[in-house]
C-alpha cells in the first residue's frame, strides 16, 4: 500500500527517491519544489479539519481510543498468524 503511494506522488512530481549508496535495499524518500508547495498549502487545510474532528473529545478520550485500536491490532495480528 505504501508502495503504491509513494509510487503515484512521485508520477505527479510530489516527491523523489534515491537509492542509498550503502545498502541497494534502502530508497531515500524527498519532496520536490511541487510537493512543498502542496504540502504548505494542505497542511492548514488538515490542521483545521483535525481540530474539527476531535472537537469536543478530551485529552484522556483520545488516549483511551488509542490503547484501544492497539489491542484491536494486537488482537487481530494475533488472528493473522494462527492461520
Amino acid at each position: 500500500t505504501l508502495a503504491r503511494l509513494l509510487a503515484k506522488m512521485e508520477k505527479k512530481n510530489y516527491i523523489f527517491r534515491e537509492q542509498n549508496d550503502l545498502d541497494k535495499r534502502i530508497n531515500q524518500v524527498y519532496l520536490t519544489e511541487t510537493g512543498r508547495t502542496i504540502f504548505k498549502k494542505t497542511r492548514p487545510i488538515v490542521k483545521d479539519l483535525k481540530e474539527t474532528m476531535e472537537k469536543g473529545i478530551s485529552k484522556t478520550e483520545k488516549e483511551n481510543l488509542i490503547t484501544t485500536l492497539k489491542k484491536i491490532q494486537i488482537n487481530f495480528n494475533q488472528t493473522l498468524d494462527t492461520y
